[in-house]
C-alpha cells in the first residue's frame, strides 16, 4: 500500500487539492515517511515472494534472514525518528521469531547449498569443525538409509522373480547362486574418511550464482558423482520447502478438480489427477 502511495504522490497530491476532499494534503514529512518505509519493508516483500515459489528451498531461510538483518540494521541517510523506531522492531522481531537458525536442519541445509555454504552463518572456526563431524554421522546415516531402502527394493523384486521361479508352470526352479545373499553387502564398510574427503572437496568448490538453481545447475551434474556420498542428504534437505504456499497451492487445485459436477470422483484419480497438474510440465521440459 506504501508503495502504490508513492508511485501516485503527484497524482494523489493533484486530486487532494483539485476536489473538495476533506482529507489535507500530504505533507513533505509524511511522503518522507512512505518514501522511507518503503525501502525499509521492499527486501521483506521480495524475500517472501521468493520463497513462496515451488523452487525455493530450506537452505534459503539462514541466507534470507541474514540479508533482513544486514538491511533492518543499516541506518538510513536523514533517516526519521519513527523509522529508526520501525528498524529496530523489526531487527527485534526477527532475532526473536528466527533464533532457532542455528540448528542442523538449517545449517546443514545451507552448507549444501553451493550458492552459500557457511558464508552467512556468523560460526567460529570451532563451531565450523563441530558441525563438520556433525554432519559426517548425519551423511552416513542418510547413505545407510538409502542403502536399504534400495535393498528393500531390491529384495521386493527379486521375492516377485522368486514366486514366478517356484510356479511349475515358469518352468525353472531356484538358482545354485541363491546362496550368495548371505554375502554381506560391502557398501555398508565404508570408511568415515570418505565424507570427510568429499565434503572438504565440495566446500572448497566454486560458489553457484545466487539466482541459479543448486539442483539443475550443480547437483545434477558430474558434481553428483564426484561428491556421491553427499547426494542422500542433499536429498533429504532440498526436499523440504522453506513454506507451506506450495502444499496450500496442492490444496487449492485438489479444490478446483473436486467441484459440484464431479463428486464422483474417487481418492486415487484425485490424486492422480492432482499429481499430473502439478507435475506434467517437468514431463515437457525433459522430453521436449
Amino acid at each position: 500500500m506504501l508503495e502504490k502511495f508513492k508511485k501516485i504522490q503527484t497524482s494523489l497530491n493533484s486530486c487532494l487539492y483539485e476536489t473538495t476532499c476533506t482529507i489535507q494534503n500530504i505533507n513533505s514529512q509524511t511522503w518522507k515517511f512512505i518514501t522511507q518505509a518503503v525501502i525499509i519493508l521492499e527486501p521483506f516483500k521480495q524475500i517472501t515472494k521468493d520463497l513462496e515459489q515451488d523452487n525455493a528451498y530450506l537452505s534459503q531461510i539462514q541466507p534470507a534472514i541474514y540479508v533482513l538483518k544486514k538491511g533492518c540494521a543499516t541506518e538510513l541517510e536523514d533517516e526519521l525518528p519513527v523509522i529508526t523506531k520501525l528498524r529496530k522492531n523489526l531487527l527485534d522481531g526477527l532475532q526473536e521469531t528466527f533464533k532457532y537458525l542455528k540448528s542442523h536442519d538449517y545449517i546443514f541445509s545451507t552448507m549444501l547449498d553451493p550458492r552459500y555454504r557457511f558464508s552467512t552463518y556468523d560460526l567460529s572456526y570451532a563451531n565450523v569443525q563441530d558441525y563438520k563431524k556433525k554432519f559426517y554421522f548425519i551423511m552416513e546415516s542418510d547413505e545407510k538409509q538409502e542403502i536399504k531402502t534400495q535393498d528393500q527394493l531390491s529384495n521386493s523384486e527379486t521375492q516377485i522373480l522368486e514366486e514366478k521361479m517356484m510356479d511349475p508352470s515358469f518352468g525353472i526352479k531356484k538358482s545354485v547362486w541363491d546362496n550368495l545373499k548371505d554375502v554381506p553387502d560391502q557398501r555398508s564398510f565404508r570408511k568415515s574418511t570418505n565424507y570427510n574427503i568429499q565434503l572438504e572437496e565440495y566446500l572448497k568448490d566454486f560458489i553457484l550464482p545466487y539466482y541459479e538453481d543448486p539442483l539443475q545447475k550443480f547437483w545434477d551434474s558430474s558434481k553428483r558423482k564426484k561428491y556421491s556420498t553427499l547426494v542422500p542428504s542433499v536429498k533429504r534437505y532440498f526436499g523440504i520447502p522453506p513454506t507451506s504456499s506450495s502444499s496450500e497451492r496442492v490444496f487449492s487445485i485438489a479444490g478446483n478438480i473436486v467441484n459440484l459436477k464431479r463428486t464422483r470422483l474417487s481418492t486415487e484419480h484425485v490424486n492422480q489427477l492432482v499429481f499430473l497438474n502439478r507435475n506434467l510440465s517437468l514431463y515437457d521440459k525433459k522430453f521436449k
